[in-house]
């Protein structure tokens, strides 16, 4: 069964059900388009920010497929920035699902639901594919009527119904059950997870590197929205302070989340305690500018979060911290050399309930500064 964020809303999985039982369901079968009758491509990938992030893939595969297709990418308005750069997407499809959440109740969210719709529809396209897997992701994919709707069979709260070709997948990384996905369909995978940086936010970067007397830096992602995904601010502060110590970097980047911020305060502390208060930037970015800081860094230090995959996607030098999530589902692809994990977590058949322990720091605590020290010799090519 896919995994996924399990947001969806009682409201959402209604609707869904309501509008999709009248569907008349179809048989799975493979298209029998050629390349040149494919004219218009649409994948729904919503979210989340990591996720959209390591599925720039499917777009590069489905150009390859289909040379003279447009395109299309249904993503999370805050998430555009991931995709719009990218060279196999014609064109990005904002989903504003605060707004539209409201569906029904608000005059103004009713007309952006309906606009949304009529989006979808207008490029008649001939494949859909929902590369999600949620009940939001397959309601969208029914509403853009494409000839060939495709998701997985195993796809949650129903999702399923949105489409008219399923596939069973089995795969157990995300990367890999997406481009199966694709496989099944009979295209060719190209897991390329390249991303691509807006030229306005190039021009950012070396303007604030200029504005911030900025030289070699690493990047610190020490937030979550789940502190169970966290490892301890203090331990972060020790990577961060041993780096310029070693002089292996000028500045320390730390980045998070706008309603993250708050978390950084006893890193803060620590670095004017030692005196090191110069050393530190802790950038209010957009996902952008976020991304081409990532990009230009000489490392990056992070946790289980899109920082992770945006970092993989420039194929930076990287030391990632997991708790307990499993990387073996939603690590960093093909870089689980990266990765460091507690003892326990190692362990066949372990189990951490970390959806109803999300502030439980226990476990992620047991990963010392020594072992991701390690990693960061061995990706920066340095014995320290």
């Amino acid at each position: 069964m896919l995994r996924g964020c399990g947001l969806c809303t009682g409201r959402e999985k209604a609707l869904l059900a309501a509008i999709l039982a009248l569907m008349t369901t179809g048989k799975s079968t493979k298209s029998g388009l050629t390349p040149d009758q494919v004219r218009r491509i649409l994948i729904v990938r919503p979210s989340a920010l990591g996720d959209v992030a390591r599925t720039v893939g499917i777009p590069t595969s489905l150009k390859a497929q289909y040379p003279n297709a447009k395109i299309d990418w249904v993503v999370n308005s805050m998430f555009v920035d991931v995709v719009k750069s990218h060279p196999a997407v014609d064109r990005v499809i904002p989903f504003d699902r605060k707004r539209i959440s409201k569906f029904g109740r608000s005059i103004d969210a009713t007309k952006a639901g309906f606009a949304f719709r009529r989006e979808l529809r207008e490029h008649r396209y001939d494949l859909a594919f929902d590369m999600q897997g949620l009940a939001r992701s397959g309601l969208i994919t029914w509403l853009s009527q494409s000839k060939r709707r495709i998701g997985f069979k195993n796809a949650r709260e129903m999702a399923w119904l949105g489409y008219n070709s399923r596939h069973q997948i089995d795969e157990t990384h995300t990367v890999d059950q997406m481009h199966g996905l694709i496989e099944a369909e009979g295209i060719e995978s190209i897991k390329d997870l390249q991303l691509y940086c807006a030229d306005e936010d190039v021009a950012w970067l070396e303007q604030y590197k200029q504005d911030k007397s900025i030289g070699s830096y690493a990047c610190l992602a020490p937030t979550a929205r789940w502190m169970c995904k966290c490892w301890p601010m203090e331990k972060y502060a020790e990577i961060g302070k041993r780096l310029i110590e070693e002089k292996v970097i000028d500045k320390l980047v730390v980045l998070a989340a706008p309603n993250e911020q708050d978390q950084l305060t006893s890193l803060t502390r620590l670095f004017n305690h030692w005196h090191m208060a110069e050393k530190l930037i802790i950038p209010k970015t957009t996902v952008g500018q976020m991304m081409c800081l990532i990009k230009d860094c000489k490392l990056l230090v992070c946790n289980d979060s899109a920082a992770l995959h945006i970092g993989v996607g420039f194929g930076k030098p990287i030391a990632t911290v997991f708790g307990p999530t499993d990387p073996e589902f939603v690590g960093p692809y093909d870089r689980m050399e990266t990765v460091v994990q507690p003892e326990a977590a190692k362990i066949d058949g372990f189990k951490f309930d970390y959806r109803g322990h999300k502030n439980d720091q226990s476990l992620i605590s047991d990963v010392s500064v020594e072992v991701v020290w390690d990693v960061i010799g061995n990706q920066l090519g340095f014995s320290f």
